[in-house]
């Protein structure tokens, strides 16, 4: 099949190929050649982490109640501790109970629950705006039961990613990783199609012009 290069040398074909080359160009992400974007569930679990550790790193050992709802953002939260140099043990409290001991003895214990987390995508010219934000609800006590900190943490995080890849950062077994996926604008519903179309055109004349021509060729 002939290249665009060799299709110009056509004087005919120039503005076919051309537009074609334009469309093309214009259809293409900004991104198109960009790095893996991180996963919509690894950006909630350290924006949750972030929350849950603040003010952490002057606690030897700690006793965890994580919100179970969610083992990726347990995992992230103890990833995060203990690279505090936190001491972890889990705790088989529900995180609405007031033990914090495991084992008999009294410790430091956290507990965490995620309030609220959004995942919203929002057109960018050829690329999606991401926003992502989490409400953590934090309640640290110390061994003696006192209250150290009881807040609602709120935390963002924003970016730019493919529409191409909403699919890779999305897990569709976890609900709060997904978010609203914005329709595809008139142009861009009319052009893809069009692009596709010209192109295939394209490569058919292309394919019997140059057949033709070796035929003619004494």
């Amino acid at each position: 099949m002939m290249s665009f290069p060799k299709a110009l040398a056509y004087p005919a074909l120039r503005p076919l190929v051309l537009s074609v080359a334009l469309a093309l160009a214009l259809c293409t992400s900004p991104l198109e050649r960009a790095a893996g974007q991180p996963a919509n569930g690894d950006i909630i679990g350290q924006l949750a982490a972030d929350c849950a550790t603040m003010g952490l790193a002057a606690v030897d050992t700690l006793e965890l109640i994580p919100d179970d709802r969610y083992e990726f953002i347990r995992t992230a939260v103890v990833l995060a501790m203990q690279n505090q140099g936190t001491v972890v043990m889990m705790s088989q409290a529900p995180a609405t109970s007031t033990v914090n001991s495991v084992d008999g003895e009294q410790r430091p214990s956290l507990r965490y629950r995620i309030e609220n987390g959004e995942v919203r995508y929002s057109k960018a010219g050829g690329v999606l705006a991401r926003e992502i934000v989490v409400d953590t609800r934090v309640l640290a006590t110390m061994s003696d039961n006192s209250v150290a900190r009881d807040t609602l943490c709120t935390k963002s995080f924003s970016d730019q990613i493919r529409p191409a890849d909403v699919d890779d950062v999305e897990d569709p077994n976890q609900p709060l990783t997904l978010g609203n996926r914005p329709d595809k604008g008139w142009l861009r519903r009319i052009a893809e199609p069009a692009v596709v179309a010209a192109a295939s055109a394209v490569a058919v004349y292309l394919f019997f012009n140059v057949r033709s021509d070796r035929n003619e060729t004494p």
